[in-house]
């Protein structure tokens, strides 16, 4: 209750919760309540990347990423403007990507808008590309799966079962 949350936000006054896109409506309510129970001077950071709750990665749930973000008012939201982790080539490849439409993650509520910030490589010592038969990989691949002789959209466990089957294919090729 409201002792409990104003006695953690006085002994932590400053909660940063890192990977948010993974925080489920239970767990963020949680931390909702610290904050508006505190006194002013709490702080609360949330880091996450909307793009891995889209996707479910780790179960995100994207609604719930969104209807917390949609609670911060803009000028106190901040983009990563440089990638620490990857290589300049795939840097490159996903900006390429994803940088040709200007709302390439759709959603069909408004205020349910997922912005694609394109960003830099932070420069780092770049390793050579991975060379099969001589020839370096691409940085970044698309497949397109097959919809089968009805036309029709393909059904959430058909997907998949191409997905795995592709990926188990190419990991055995690359292996070999």
């Amino acid at each position: 209750g409201p002792a409990l949350a104003s006695t953690l936000a006085a002994r932590y006054p400053v909660v940063m919760i890192d990977e948010f896109q993974d925080t489920d409506p239970l767990q963020y309510s949680l931390f909702d309540r610290m904050h508006r129970a505190a006194a002013d001077g709490f702080g609360l950071y949330l880091i996450g990347d909307p793009k891995q709750a889209i996707y479910q990665f780790r179960g995100a749930d994207v609604f719930a990423y969104l209807a917390v973000r949609n609670s911060v008012p803009p000028a106190q939201r901040h983009t990563l403007t440089t990638n620490q982790r990857s290589t300049g080539r795939l840097v490159r490849a996903v900006n390429a990507l994803f940088g040709r439409h200007s709302q390439p993650f759709v959603l069909d509520a408004p205020g349910q808008e997922i912005e694609f910030h394109a960003v830099d490589a932070a420069g780092r010592r770049e390793q050579a590309p991975l060379l099969v038969d001589g020839a370096a990989l691409p940085a970044c691949e698309v497949w397109w799966l097959a919809r089968g002789d009805t036309g029709k959209p393909l059904s959430k466990d058909s997907a998949n079962g191409q997905a795995l089957a592709a990926t188990a294919a190419r990991v055995a090729q690359l292996l070999a």
